[in-house]
């Protein structure tokens, strides 16, 4: 990502605060000629006084030892005025190199500082249009959603109100601007009426005022706002906000959802027109043992396996792959046809086992309402007490204590769970309580939250059967929102993104192009001439000028873009 080539024109010709500059290039000066003039003395010392005779090169290379307090010792004075000028030259070199330089450096910071401020922009370049704007540049969601919307490439700029801070994200590359969230003026240099939406995504006493300060300068723009607490949404929606996203709530649910996976005969995960795409668990199932071809699945009901849950890990689906009674199969067809694959499917059967649900707070609560919703018996662990009361109304049995305690788990039935759900917002209590349920409970399905990516791996190793995070969460539900679309969140590390048809790959079938087989990319439809074809068949022939509709992670689409773009 290169540093954004655009300025505003009230900065880019102010002055730069000169006198930091010159008093270093002063200092440098005086420097250099203090240094040549004790060459100078030093040669004639030597001549005159030692009766020595010395190179040039030497009177430099003893003046810079002495300067510097090296002092090798390989040339030496012999006579007391010899020495008397030496520890002059020590004492200047000390003065000068280690107490003047110092402080000149530290005068001159604040100028390349105040520089490098100068030089971030405070207004988007006079020709853009329909870009997005994020009001939070601090969070995981922004970057993720930044790096998503520059790669269908969509102008993206994120409000940054300190300088400081923004000058060092310029720096990184980061298309900031300079500017307060709650003025008209920031707004109107970043030219809403041409903006097509902004994310709101602070605080949410910020984002309301921010959405009012908006909505005094466009009533119509489409304002995303990202609702931290649950009582904030109905007041976000009031003050002017388009869509607000309720993100814990929705992981709770999303959580939830992966748990009911494995108890139904299909479990919708999202729609892209009118392509439906679910889950089913291999177990039990008529899937079980076969093979993909050997199931024929797509020619008794139209559905095809996009691909297959190992693990922790979205395979794309191959038609000699064997199906296991741990893998869960991802599938696409239209309602009809899932519908008709949900009639010849009948449910795994866990009797009367509870899921466990680990924390109490706003996304466990989210949880536990959504698999009570699906008849599920819940058991919930929570330390708090004073959360009792509320958990005991969406709970059958509610256990306060720390799950970390081997009696608590025991007690609230860990060890004929199904499922558990693990919520904490702390990733290092949540990959320590996964390793510890899967070691007294091998065949239990974990379902974790993970808050920062890089303990994503973690989790798995502990446990985790999948992992969903917070942020991902957000720059799907952004997504989905800005593209029409409904929201889609298979696992952790997988994205929908469009990309256009390589030239490498015009005129060839998606069998003979080996997108799948080769990136591990999964082709949910292909739109040409705004024609959008859903779930094409293995010969539907690539064009020029194609767009691809793919599922997968940002390594494949790189993996993808290496193969076949160069």
């Amino acid at each position: 990502m290169g540093i954004p080539q655009f300025m505003n024109s009230n900065r880019k010709n102010a002055p730069y605060p000169r006198h930091p500059f010159w008093q270093m290039t002063w200092y440098m000066w005086v420097l250099l000629g203090v240094f040549i003039l004790y060459a100078i003395i030093f040669q004639l010392l030597m001549v005159h006084v030692e009766g020595v005779q010395h190179s040039w090169i030497t009177a430099f290379y003893w003046t810079l030892m002495v300067m510097s307090t090296l002092g090798f010792g390989d040339v030496a004075f012999e006579s007391d005025i010899g020495r008397l000028f030496t520890m002059i030259v020590l004492t200047t070199g000390v003065i000068q190199i280690m107490v003047l330089l110092p402080v000149v450096f530290i005068r001159f910071g604040p100028w390349i500082e105040r520089i490098t401020r100068v030089r971030v922009p405070t207004a988007v370049p006079a020709s853009t249009t329909n870009h997005a704007i994020i009001t939070c540049n601090n969070s995981q969601i922004t970057l993720g959603l930044l790096a998503h919307l520059q790669n269908d490439g969509v102008p993206t700029y994120i409000i940054q109100p300190d300088e400081q801070e923004a000058a060092r994200q310029y720096v990184d590359g980061l298309p900031v601007i300079v500017g307060e969230a709650d003025t008209l003026e920031t707004f109107k240099a970043l030219r809403i009426h041409e903006a097509r939406m902004v994310v709101v995504n602070d605080r949410d006493t910020i984002n309301t005022n921010t959405i009012l300060t908006i909505r005094e300068l466009d009533a119509d723009v489409p304002i995303v706002a990202i609702a931290h607490q649950e009582q904030s949404v109905d007041v976000l929606q009031l003050s002017g906000a388009t869509h607000v996203l309720p993100l814990k709530r929705w992981l709770g649910e999303q959580l939830a959802d992966r748990v009911n996976t494995f108890h139904s005969k299909l479990s919708d995960i999202g729609a892209f027109g009118e392509l439906n795409i679910s889950q089913m668990t291999v177990e039990g199932s008529f899937l079980e043992g076969k093979t993909i071809a050997e199931t024929k699945l797509r020619a008794r009901t139209g559905v095809s396996v996009a691909g297959v849950w190992d693990g922790s890990q979205l395979k794309a689906a191959r038609t000699d792959s064997i199906l296991l009674p741990n893998q869960v199969v991802v599938l696409i067809g239209t309602a009809d046809q899932l519908k008709l694959l949900g009639s010849e499917s009948s449910p795994v059967s866990k009797g009367a086992d509870p899921v466990l649900v680990i924390g109490g707070g706003r996304v466990g609560i989210a949880a536990a309402k959504r698999l009570a919703q699906k008849k599920m018996r819940v058991h919930i662990i929570e330390k708090n007490p004073g959360l009792k009361e509320v958990l005991s109304e969406v709970c059958d049995e509610v256990h306060i204590g720390d799950a970390a305690e081997y009696y608590v788990l025991s007690k609230a039935g860990l060890s004929q769970a199904s499922a558990v759900v693990v919520t904490t917002n702390d990733d290092a209590i949540n990959i320590y309580l996964t390793s510890y349920c899967r070691h007294l409970n091998k065949r239990v399905r974990i379902v974790s939250r993970i808050t920062h990516e890089r303990n994503i791996d973690a989790s798995h190793r502990a446990g985790s059967d999948l992992v969903l995070r917070y942020s991902s969460l957000g720059v799907e539900a952004v997504l989905a929102v800005m593209e029409n679309r409904t929201m889609m969140v298979l696992g952790e590390h997988l994205q929908f993104y469009h990309v256009k048809t390589p030239q490498s790959l015009y005129g060839k079938t998606l069998a003979e192009s080996h997108i799948g087989s080769d990136t591990g990319i999964i082709v949910l439809a292909v739109e040409n001439e705004n024609l959008l074809t859903t779930n094409p068949s293995k010969e539907y022939t690539l064009a020029l000028g194609s767009t691809l509709h793919v599922l997968g992670s940002a390594d494949q689409l790189q993996r993808f873009r290496e193969r076949f773009q160069g």
